[in-house]
C-alpha cells in the first residue's frame, strides 16, 4: 500500500514536467522557424560573398572596362574616334609604315610609336616609350629596313628580333604580344634595292620565331592587291590601305 501511495503522489509531478518540456519544445521551434528566414539570408549572402571571392579579379576589371568602352563608344561621333577607343590598351610599335597611323590621325601618338629608319635592332628607345604607358597589348612592326640592313641575311634580322622581343617581355610582362608581318613590296622597289626581294623569306623566319615564341602573327598583306595600292616607292602603302589596316587589326586583337 505504501508503494501505491507513492506512485499517486508522484503523478503531478511527471504532469508538470511534460507540460514545462512540452513549452520548451515548442519555445524552440517557434524560435528555429523564426530565425530560420535571417538563416537562409544570411547563407545566401555568404555564399554570393564567397563567389565574388572565389571569381577571377582579372575577368572582373575585364568586365568593368568592357562597359566602360561600350559607354565611350556610345559617346563617339565618327568611325575613327570609335576606331581609337577600341584600339585604347594597345601600343603598336614600329618603322614610316606604321607612323601613317598618327601622321593620318587614325591613331593617337601614344598608340602608334613610330620613326622612319626604325629596326628591330634600333627600336629599344620606342620600347621604353611604350612600358611607360603600360599597355596591355603591343604590336610589333619591323623588317621593311632591317631588309636592307641586314643585306637579306634573315638569319641576321631573326638575331635582332629576337633582342626586341626579349626588351618587351623584360619592360611589359604583363602585355599580350603580337608581331606583325613586313608587308608586301612592289616590283618596281624590288628593282631599286635588290634586298627587298627577301622580304618573303623574312616572314617565314619570322613567323617560325613567333611559333617557337608562342607569340601572335598578324600577316595583313592581303589587304595590298595591286601596286595602285601603294605610294611612287612601292613600299608605303595609300590612306585606303590604312582606312582597311586599322579595323583588321582591332578584329584580331579581339
Amino acid at each position: 500500500m505504501k508503494m501505491k501511495h507513492k506512485t499517486i503522489q508522484n503523478e503531478p509531478i511527471k504532469q508538470l514536467m511534460i507540460v514545462v518540456i512540452t513549452v520548451l519544445f515548442l519555445c524552440f521551434l517557434i524560435a528555429v522557424l523564426a530565425y530560420r528566414p535571417q538563416s537562409r539570408a544570411y547563407k545566401d549572402a555568404q555564399s554570393y560573398l564567397s563567389e565574388l571571392h572565389n571569381q577571377n579579379l582579372d575577368q572582373i576589371q575585364a568586365d568593368v572596362e568592357a562597359s566602360e568602352l561600350q559607354l565611350a563608344l556610345s559617346k563617339a561621333t565618327s568611325e575613327i574616334e570609335k576606331n581609337k577607343i577600341k584600339f585604347s590598351g594597345t601600343v603598336i610599335l614600329g618603322d614610316s609604315i606604321v607612323e601613317g597611323l598618327s601622321a593620318y590621325q587614325l591613331l593617337n601618338p601614344t598608340q602608334a610609336i613610330s620613326a622612319r629608319g626604325k629596326r628591330s635592332d634600333n627600336c629599344a628607345d620606342d620600347i621604353k616609350k611604350a612600358a611607360g604607358l603600360s599597355p596591355k597589348r603591343v604590336i610589333l612592326h619591323y623588317g621593311m629596313n632591317d631588309l636592307e640592313y641586314c643585306r637579306g641575311n634573315e638569319k641576321l634580322f631573326i638575331t635582332h628580333y629576337q633582342s626586341a622581343l626579349k626588351q618587351v617581355k623584360k619592360q611589359m610582362p604583363k602585355a599580350k604580344i603580337y608581331v606583325h608581318a613586313l608587308l608586301p613590296i612592289e616590283a618596281s622597289a624590288i628593282k631599286q634595292v635588290s634586298y627587298y626581294a627577301k622580304w618573303k623569306t623574312f616572314n617565314q623566319a619570322l613567323k617560325k620565331l613567333c611559333e617557337k615564341e608562342n607569340i601572335t602573327f598578324i600577316d595583313s598583306g592581303f589587304l595590298l592587291k595591286n601596286k595602285n595600292d601603294y605610294e611612287s616607292d612601292g613600299i608605303h602603302p595609300k590612306y585606303a590601305f590604312y582606312e582597311k589596316w586599322l579595323p583588321h587589326l582591332i578584329e584580331v586583337l579581339k
